[in-house]
């Protein structure tokens, strides 16, 4: 039976660990990080602003829940405003402030979100809703091709010290770690004994800036799958399973 750790909260697990314990696979659940709400130290410039900004771009569904409390609490309004996001669970996501218009790259990351907006839209002031440390790579882009960018970030996330228990869980070794973000990566980093083990395994990055962080790293890590789904990682995952067999 091959196993996979997943790194991620168990709420954004839930589809893809069920899709890969159908298959066979033995899943192992480590959450390493969590998302704490901040207080933007621009907010004021940006309210003050809020009127000019032709395009508001999301990089993550966590910057939606956290974008719609400010945006009530701020009595603001989405009107006339052009709607980007990083990728289809983002866009999902921004349904619930009623965008069914919101336009995604074809390969999901914020490099290719930024091209695509440089390519065909007109340069004009923006505003990029990211995690505190979040990715710079659509903001360096959109700068590149003259686009006024401001970021408005209203939460960051944190990684979480490993424990005995989660280390217990992994002694033994895992076929793949799937990584979600550069964040995540940090607490196996830091822990001599968890970087053993990753460093063995097989290192699935969900696209090119986690990719990016591991390489870096000198980790060992394989191409992103196509998409960010739980049905896109889980097809990737089969087919580095089914490519040890062989």
């Amino acid at each position: 039976m091959k196993i996979v750790l997943l790194t991620r909260s168990k709420k954004d697990n839930r589809k893809l660990k069920n899709l890969l314990i159908k298959n066979g696979c033995f899943v192992i659940e480590i959450p390493s990080i969590k998302s704490e709400g901040t207080i933007p130290s621009n907010e004021n410039e940006i309210i003050s602003n809020w009127s000019e900004y032709s395009y508001i771009i999301f990089t993550s569904g966590r910057c939606v829940f956290y974008f719609k409390k400010w945006l009530k609490k701020n009595n603001l309004d989405l009107k006339n405003k052009k709607i980007f996001a990083v990728g289809r669970k983002t866009k999902k996501a921004l349904r619930s402030l009623n965008f069914d218009d919101v336009i995604i790259p074809e390969i999901e990351d914020g490099f290719h979100l930024g091209n695509l907006i440089s390519i065909k839209y007109r340069p004009s002031k923006t505003l990029i809703v990211t995690p505190q440390n979040g990715n710079e790579e659509c903001k360096k882009v959109l700068m590149e091709n003259n686009f006024q960018c401001d970021e408005l970030h209203l939460y960051r996330t944190v990684g979480k010290k490993l424990k005995m228990e989660d280390l217990k869980k992994i002694k033994d070794g895992v076929d793949i770690v799937f990584f979600a973000s550069p964040s995540a990566v940090k607490p196996f980093l830091e822990n001599e004994d968890a970087l053993k083990i990753v460093s063995k395994s097989k290192i699935l990055p969900i696209g090119s800036t986690t990719q990016k962080f591991l390489k870096e790293r000198g980790l060992n890590v394989l191409p992103p799958p196509s998409g960010t789904t739980p049905e896109e990682v889980f097809e990737e995952i089969l087919k580095i399973l089914k490519g040890n067999e062989t």
